[in-house]
């Protein structure tokens, strides 16, 4: 019997099965014939034991054949009854552990290859299921198979090119195309470009290894291929924003440090290297608070922090009046920003530190503050600074139940002397003029300079309008009134000092100064250094007749004034001669006024020259002025064509007119 089968290496095997009976047929007729002589007599009982013994052997055949043909059919289940004779039994034994053992193998040989039928689908599948282009190809380049990504890269199909020798380590390309490239210098050793169509190239990379059979011989290499085009233009746009990152951060000038998760310094631009004095190579990978030092006056970093724990914040960090120490040991007044480096899943990776140098910053702000609060020349308190000390001086003076006096000098001429010696000789006698109120005054914070020439000085303790106050005042003011040497320049020049008491004159802050400044004015009026204290009732009666001057300026704008005309008669002929032009106030509450009721409160103020229009009702024109005296005498004005002097609107005679309407 033969059976044909496949081996594990694919190559055809032939199963032989060979079974004899000569062997029992000898040994038969070897006993006949030795017993013939002696079984002569029983020859008949062999002859019919041999008889039967052949036809048992031929069944025992026959059975046997049919075995073996079932068998042979395929049937490897097929078994010999084991019965009859010995041999007959020994034989079916034998035959039937030999077809147990041809049905074992062959089972095994068909679950082998049912096995590696299965394994090579599963390969194949696997293969075609990766998204790289994965060829194998033979030791003489003949391409022994692709996968789907091959196909669908290339935009070939496999049956194109397995079985044919590849021209290229990847594909056989039909001739007359170059869609296949290989950089002369590729990026790195395993990486290539490869250009799939007439306009686009692919950054690939290229990975092959051999492959063996199994007794060892090479039979060819297996390759595959990663597209890596997009992580090259990622990696190159990462490239060219770290780039502009690098350019930016150089050229601003705040100093910027990053750090890892534990804290190491990982990149420091040029103003952090400026500052804190360290290079970037010397400071990389070292901690944070070795190169960015904080001197112990720093104001203390918010929520307790440390310059070691900067790095583990979870949420910005900004401390501002902080003192850098720079690796010289200057120090740099410093304000910074620390914020925290988050990963995609939130997790802080380090942290990013943005500091600035605010040393001329701050030193500016305190000279803005100063000048705010001080006079330029002098350094004194100014108007802002005067109101805050004079409000919170009143306050305390209510307190202690004692007496506050606002003493506001001017100086006498001051104009003159500026124009005669120079501007220049002007500031440094202000300056001047402050130095000795310094040196007069115990607090130098109750001294300010209101602008020009005027000063203000606060003296606290003395009672209202005593002779210990006046004396001190008259200290002032002969202090100031003795000659200053300025460049050997002589320069005298007095003040006059208006003073304004509280609680006497219980009024506001503004209201003492506007006070001071009147009885100052009046102090001028009487005099070259002159003194005068503010009187509440006099001042009243200022403040009445400035209303009731507001109220006549007033009525020049609201047309109130009215003029009246009355003839002058020559009695001895009866001819008109002349009219006196007679002014007088329709007031709407009062009636008509006399002169005598508003000319004397505007005698000395500018509405006796204000020029606004006068009528009678009859449209007369403009007049020049209301009064006999003033700056409008000797000017000519027109009424309907006739000209009067101006002083004719106090009654006195007009000139003559050829007629009067």
């Amino acid at each position: 019997m033969q059976f044909d089968l496949q081996a594990p290496d694919g190559s055809l095997a032939t199963l032989h099965v060979e079974m004899r009976a000569d062997h029992a047929l000898e040994q038969g007729w070897h006993t006949v014939m030795r017993q013939l002589p002696v079984s002569a007599l029983i020859i008949v009982t062999v002859f019919t034991l041999l008889t039967l013994l052949l036809r048992v052997n031929a069944r025992l055949l026959h059975r046997l054949n049919l075995a073996t043909n079932a068998l042979r059919s395929g049937a490897l289940d097929a078994r010999m009854e084991e019965t009859g004779t010995l041999e007959m039994r020994a034989v079916a034994k034998t035959f039937n552990a030999m077809a147990a053992e041809i049905q074992r193998l062959v089972l095994s040989l068909q679950q082998s290859k049912s096995e590696h039928s299965e394994q090579v689908h599963f390969t194949h599948q696997f293969i075609n299921a990766l998204p790289l282009p994965v060829f194998v190809r033979g030791q003489d380049g003949t391409c022994l198979g692709v996968n789907k990504a091959w196909e669908d890269f290339f935009n070939l199909s496999s049956g194109t090119v397995v079985g044919g020798r590849l021209r290229s380590d990847f594909a056989n390309f039909p001739r007359g195309q170059n869609l296949f490239r290989k950089e002369a210098v590729p990026r790195e050793d395993h990486e290539i470009q490869i250009q799939v169509d007439e306009h686009q190239v692919r950054d690939m990379a290229y990975f092959r290894a051999p492959f063996t059979l199994r007794d060892g011989t090479q039979a060819g290499t297996i390759g595959a291929l990663v597209d890596i085009t997009d992580r090259k233009n990622a990696q190159a746009a990462l490239q060219a924003e770290k780039e502009r990152a690098l350019v930016t951060l150089s050229s601003i000038a705040d100093g910027v440090i990053t750090t890892d998760a534990d804290g190491r310094i990982e990149s420091m631009n040029e103003a952090a290297q400026y500052l804190t004095g360290h290079i970037l190579d010397q400071a990389l990978g070292l901690p944070l608070s070795s190169i960015f030092r904080l001197d112990h006056g720093s104001q203390p970093l918010p929520q307790g922090l440390q310059v070691n724990r900067l790095h583990q914040v979870h949420a910005p960090v900004h401390a501002l009046n902080q003192l850098l120490v720079h690796r010289s040991g200057e120090r740099y007044a410093i304000e910074f920003t620390a914020s925290p480096i988050r990963q995609n899943g939130g997790n802080v990776s380090g942290c990013v530190l943005v500091f600035r140098d605010v040393t001329e910053t701050q030193e500016l702000q305190k000279k803005i503050s100063w000048q705010a609060r001080h006079d330029a020349l002098t350094g004194l308190n100014n108007r802002t600074a005067l109101a805050e000390r004079l409000t919170h001086a009143i306050f305390q003076t209510r307190e202690a139940g004692q007496s506050l006096a606002v003493c506001l000098l001017d100086l006498d001429d001051f104009q003159r002397i500026n124009e005669f010696h120079g501007q220049w000789v002007g500031d440094r006698l202000l300056k001047e003029v402050g130095l000795r109120l310094r040196s007069l005054v115990d607090d130098s914070s109750d001294i300010a300079r209101l602008g020009g020439d005027e000063f203000v000085v606060l003296l606290r303790g003395s009672a209202a309008a005593s002779p210990e106050l006046d004396a001190r005042i008259r200290v002032l003011l002969d202090r100031l009134a003795q000659p200053y040497e300025i460049d050997e320049v002589t320069v005298s020049c007095t003040a006059s000092a208006g003073v304004a008491l509280y609680p006497q004159d219980k009024a506001s802050p503004d209201t003492l100064l506007r006070h001071a400044d009147q009885a100052m004015y009046q102090a001028k009026q009487a005099g070259r250094g002159g003194l005068h204290f503010f009187d509440a009732r006099l001042d009243e009666e200022v403040q009445t007749t400035f209303n009731r001057v507001s109220r006549i300026g007033q009525a020049l704008l609201d047309e109130e004034f009215r003029l009246f005309y009355q003839p002058k008669v020559n009695m001895r002929t009866g001819k008109i001669i002349g009219f006196e032009a007679l002014l007088r106030w329709q007031h709407p509450q009062d009636g008509l006024l006399g002169p005598n009721t508003f000319l004397p409160l505007i005698e000395n103020t500018d509405l006796i020259v204000e020029n606004r229009p006068l009528g009678d009702g009859a449209g007369l024109a403009p007049a020049a002025g209301m009064g006999c005296r003033g700056p409008a005498l000797g000017h000519q004005r027109q009424y309907r064509g006739s000209t009067f002097p101006s002083s004719g609107l106090c009654g006195r005679t007009a000139r003559p007119v050829p007629e009067v309407p």
